[in-house]
């Protein structure tokens, strides 16, 4: 689950909760998996990025509220690369 407030987003897996600025977010990848000849292995994730290139988070696409977090990152002007990928692209 992934919340909003105060410039901060939070991250909530089971009974581990994260928090970070979201003023160290400089760059976002989307990527979704493209494959649809094969079995649906991987589901489609946000990752994002600090200005070192360090990952920060890496979300899944069906985490509540993640289009909440979209919508605040193009509001701040942060660009989401969209990318498709196959997933026995990415197992191997």
């Amino acid at each position: 689950m992934v919340s909003l407030s105060d410039g901060a987003f939070h991250v909530r897996r089971g009974d581990k909760c994260s928090s970070h600025a979201l003023g160290i977010i400089v760059r976002a990848r989307f990527a979704r998996n493209d494959d649809w000849t094969e079995s649906k292995t991987l589901e489609g994730g946000l990752w994002l990025f600090a200005l070192d290139g360090r990952e920060i988070e890496r979300l899944p696409e069906s985490a509540a509220d993640l289009g909440g977090l979209l919508a605040e990152l193009e509001a701040r002007g942060i660009p989401v690369e969209h990318v498709y990928v196959s997933a026995p692209a990415v197992l191997d």
